[in-house]
């Protein structure tokens, strides 16, 4: 029960961050292909590449585009996987930055 309710308080301290980075980008979903709330490299990586090849194929290209976050960046405990609250992490750090 005690970890259902932290998982829970993470969720939605998360919800708020995670739909503000959707209105302009991707959310943690849009990575997270076969939904077991953990986002694999190759996961990643083809999230990535498929909004890229959207953009382009709509005539537009993807801007910051040489900017864009590379996984081991997110990955922020080196374990191959990404957790909502590394992206979260992540988002937060990049809007610090200015991003």
């Amino acid at each position: 029960m005690k970890n259902t309710q932290k998982t829970l308080n993470i969720a939605t301290l998360l919800t708020g961050t995670l739909a503000v980075y959707a209105q302009g980008g991707m959310s943690f979903a849009d990575f997270d292909a076969n939904k077991n709330d953990l986002v694999s490299e190759q996961e990643f990586n083809a999230a990535k590449a498929n909004r890229i090849a959207g953009k382009a194929k709509e005539g537009r290209q993807m801007k910051g585009l040489a900017n864009l976050a590379t996984f081991a960046e997110i990955d922020s405990n080196a374990d191959g996987k990404v957790s909502p609250a590394e992206f979260a992490g992540f988002l937060q750090e990049h809007e610090k930055k200015g991003h």
